[in-house]
């Protein structure tokens, strides 16, 4: 029986070669033609160790994102975005089946509770 290497630990050394590469040996014009590893400065600003929770408005409807971007509704399921899994996004009532989608602040788009569909906002 022979063994061979996995995809990803092979892709992964490839990765890690480059990124040496990239950061400690080969200079970039537009950094002086130093390397980035050599001017880089860790930041001294902490990071929080739990996120601030957002409140909706007490009017929202809430629900959380599946891992499959999917939030459940009346025995339903509509797919919003993966990039929201296991988030909690708010749901804003315009008409009886109507309502604007958000995360925290940002407006996401709209969802037809009668169609079972969502529509991301357009970006301008």
């Amino acid at each position: 029986m022979t063994h061979s290497r996995s995809p990803v630990t092979a892709q992964q050394k490839k990765f890690d070669r480059f990124r040496l590469t990239f950061n400690h040996e080969r200079p970039h014009e537009a950094l002086a033609n130093e390397t980035p590893g050599s001017i880089y400065v860790p930041s001294t600003r902490l990071l929080p160790t739990r996120a601030v929770s957002f409140e909706y408005p007490k009017s929202f409807q809430m629900r959380r994102v599946n891992n499959c971007g999917d939030i459940s509704w009346h025995k339903g399921r509509v797919f919003v975005s993966e990039v929201f899994r296991n988030e909690e996004i708010g749901l804003e009532q315009m008409d009886d089946d109507v309502h604007r989608v958000f995360f925290c602040n940002t407006e996401l788009g709209e969802f037809n509770s009668s169609e079972m569909r969502f529509r991301p906002a357009l970006r301008i």
